[in-house]
């Protein structure tokens, strides 16, 4: 009796040293701990796409570049469908989500933010000569008049198709299924998998407009013949990087990170070679 006790023990001790590196494991599946891995989608020019070589380029890859040089770090970047990037370091298989990605309220479930580095909006892109192309905001300060133009513009979207890419805030503004926004009355949200397919499909007639972030919108229609973009913004939004809300150390250190970056103004040469500006010395 006493010989199968002491066996028993020793099959219960081992079961759980297994069980422990097991949940070790699990709780590591970046693997390498020098390594900053990046969920993004590179469909989003000028913030992440391919470049002619087919690796990932834009502002936010040099961004974390940069991050990841002052943290000592190496870097590994994951190419994904833009609504898995959240997901993907909310459970844990990335370690911070860098894809022109906009803090809502409904994000903030699953992750926290850094500190915001850049600020934009919903536009609408349209065949050009569109009606929905003549509404124009002459004083985007003058709140009264951009109200009144976003109303024109929805007015105009109801009954319509409209091309969003999947995940964005886009598809929200459209679609109301988040909290953040009510959706716009009376239209469709169709999704796709990148912006630029939402504009083919608007070009081929099977969807009415699109619409997007307002400087991959740019990119967009310098890009497709016959296209144009209206100068009414639908929405503020400010960009952040997304990081596990388990991982407050690694949140501190890429906010130290990013603060130091856009004090000695590397952030801000970084969206000077792509031809924009951070706005944030204003």
């Amino acid at each position: 009796m006493k010989k199968f006790f002491k066996i028993m023990v020793a099959v219960l001790l081992l079961a759980t040293l297994v069980g422990a590196c097991f949940a070790f494991t699990a709780c590591n599946n970046n693997g390498d701990d020098n390594t900053l891995i990046v969920a993004t989608n590179c469909e989003f020019e000028p913030f992440e796409y391919l470049n002619d070589d087919g690796k990932p380029t834009g502002i936010d890859m040099d961004i974390a570049a940069a991050i990841a040089n002052e943290l000592g770090m190496k870097l590994e970047i994951k190419d994904m469908a833009f609504d898995s990037v959240v997901g993907s370091v909310a459970a844990g298989t990335c370690d911070i989500a860098m894809a022109g990605l906009t803090v809502t309220e409904e994000r903030k479930q699953s992750v926290n933010f850094t500190q915001t580095y850049f600020s934009s909006s919903q536009v609408v892109i349209a065949k050009t000569g569109d009606s929905i192309l003549d509404i124009v905001v002459e004083d985007p300060e003058n709140k009264e008049e951009l109200s009144a133009a976003i109303a024109q513009v929805e007015a105009m979207l109801n009954g319509k198709r409209v091309g969003v890419q999947n995940g964005t805030t886009g598809y929200s503004y459209v679609s109301g299924d988040s909290d953040d926004y009510a959706g716009v009355a009376g239209a469709t949200a169709v999704g796709f998998t990148s912006g630029a397919l939402a504009v083919q499909a608007m070009l081929a007639g099977n969807v009415d407009y699109v619409i997007i972030d307002k400087v991959p919108a740019e990119k967009l229609i310098a890009a497709n013949q016959g296209t144009s973009v209206s100068n009414v913004v639908l929405t503020g939004e400010d960009y952040a990087f997304g990081i596990a809300k388990n991982n407050t150390e690694l949140l501190n250190k890429v906010n130290a990170a990013l603060e130091k970056l856009i004090e000695n103004g590397t952030i801000e040469e970084i969206f000077q070679k792509y031809g924009y500006t951070s706005g944030l010395g204003d």
